[in-house]
């Protein structure tokens, strides 16, 4: 149904299990990404995203470096740079040491 404030995006998750994704209209991961880089002066070429859900999609097509979660819906897989291990497996906190440890994005 149509909400004058609410947008209301029925989902299925990587389980196979659909879920709601409730949104403020207007707002969306994307645009909050772009604010901060307007903010920060910080273009968003230059940011890396993480993300594993269908709701993650346009917010990855914004950062300058997309990175799916092992577990994450093949359509973010297919346009993510870089698909690392799963939630489950530590995937992010493993990744990101890597990185610190000076290994390539």
């Amino acid at each position: 149904s149509d909400h004058p404030f609410l947008n209301f995006k029925s989902l299925v998750n990587n389980s196979g299990r659909p879920y709601y994704d409730v949104t403020a209209k207007g707002v969306t991961k994307a645009k909050a990404l772009t604010e901060w880089s307007r903010t920060t002066k910080i273009p968003t070429e230059r940011t890396i995203g993480f993300g594993d859900s269908i709701n993650d999609l346009e917010f990855l097509q914004h950062c300058g470096f997309a990175v799916a979660m092992g577990n994450s819906d093949s359509e973010i897989k297919k346009i993510a740079d870089r698909v690392i291990g799963s939630v489950t497996e530590k995937g992010l906190p493993n990744y990101v040491q890597s990185i610190l440890e000076g290994s390539p994005l």
